[in-house]
């Protein structure tokens, strides 16, 4: 049932061209942030995996206006557990950020090759490939949740939604720099994801370390765990309008 649905959504979104804004964002912030060199390795991924949280948020968003109303009743009825629809959206979304993290990677991977090894200041790794398949995949999903969550049947405003999606997003990222400033917004922005911190801690290294970055990774899977149960239990009970 869930490769069904899975299907389904596929086709839906394909056919829907959505995918296109977001693509040429992701290619364009790419194509300029390793248009100059060297550069370090770890911080270029940390940066472009928090440009991929940012670009999954505005996927996840526009992904919940792509409708099929007569037929997605039509799903709705025929699907005896009505958590699988929703877990349905979900993987969709993960499956949309693998195929960019695999972008995310490939480009500068492809780019350092043409340009025989010298776009970063140092040789790649196995271990810088691997972090950066993990931070990439993470934040993107951490973002298409976000953007799953605004829908219409959450915030019937869509103004008010991207005006959410821009905050939250804006936010995200300067979160410590808030948190240092102004220590007290601590009791606030907890509850935002935990992805400034990470990438500030990646972003640092000159070589990998996976001992600091256990933490840090736990909690973003974690913050997604916590993410997808609330939206499941959330859109179990918000039936079609």
């Amino acid at each position: 049932m869930i490769l069904a649905l899975l299907n389904f959504e596929f086709h839906k979104y394909i056919k829907s061209n959505k995918f296109i804004g977001p693509l040429i964002a992701l290619l364009g912030f790419l194509a300029a942030s390793y248009s100059i060199a060297p550069l370090s390795i770890l911080s270029s991924f940390s940066l472009s995996s928090l440009w991929l949280y940012l670009i999954m948020m505005w996927i996840g968003y526009t992904y919940n206006d792509v409708k099929i109303t007569a037929t997605e009743q039509v799903v709705y009825l025929r699907v005896k557990k009505k958590s699988n629809i929703w877990l349905s959206k979900i993987l969709f979304m993960f499956l949309i950020c693998f195929v960019a993290t695999l972008i995310c990677l490939s480009y500068p991977l492809i780019t350092n090759v043409i340009n025989n090894n010298h776009l970063f200041d140092r040789p790649v790794e196995p271990n810088d490939i691997l972090i950066s398949l993990l931070f990439h995949f993470l934040f993107g999903c951490v973002g298409s949740l976000i953007g799953l969550f605004l829908n219409e049947r959450i915030i019937s405003n869509r103004k008010l939604a991207v005006c959410y999606i821009a905050l939250i997003g804006i936010t995200t990222i300067v979160k410590d720099s808030i948190e240092d400033k102004q220590p007290i917004m601590h009791f606030i922005t907890w509850i935002l994801p935990p992805l400034n911190h990470a990438a500030g801690v990646l972003g640092q290294m000159e070589h990998l370390s996976y001992g600091v970055l256990m933490k840090p990774i736990l909690l973003i899977i974690l913050y997604i765990m916590v993410q997808a149960i609330l939206y499941i239990q959330l859109m179990k009970y918000r039936l079609f309008e």
